[in-house]
């Protein structure tokens, strides 16, 4: 017989009611109740080195993200929920982007680029040929 499956209020994951917890009369998995407890100790001054880094960069399992800044060329990752506005590095707004797009970007130029001299070197055939 299959056990009823009931959903974490905080972060939607599904699960039997054994595995769920009660937090402030909602149900939570173990992994949110566990963040929730982290957070507390680390509030009251009981927290271990790993609570602290729990909750100031996450979860281990969270996705880290590859930032790079056009002004000083300075790479680095963040988890994936936080939100990026400067360089941590030489604090310049609005030159940071995702490796990802800056990657892409850079291909785009380098594209454009290639066209753009494909087609002066055309114009210079064409001009000698008349």
């Amino acid at each position: 017989m299959q056990e009823m499956q009931f959903e974490c209020t905080k972060c939607g994951r599904k699960d039997t009611l054994n595995n769920l917890k009660t937090f402030r009369n909602n149900l939570v998995c173990k992994k949110c109740y566990d963040e929730f407890e982290t957070r507390v100790r680390v509030r009251e001054g009981k927290a271990t080195i790993a609570d602290i880094r729990k909750v100031r960069y996450g979860t281990g399992a969270a996705k880290r993200v590859e930032y790079f800044c056009s002004a000083c060329r300075y790479k680095f990752t963040r988890p994936e929920e936080f939100w990026v506005r400067e360089c941590p590095y030489c604090s310049t707004k609005g030159t940071v982007q995702k490796s990802d797009d800056f990657m892409q970007n850079v291909m785009k130029e380098a594209e454009i680029e290639a066209r753009s001299e494909t087609a002066k070197e055309t114009a210079k055939q064409i001009e000698k040929m008349f």
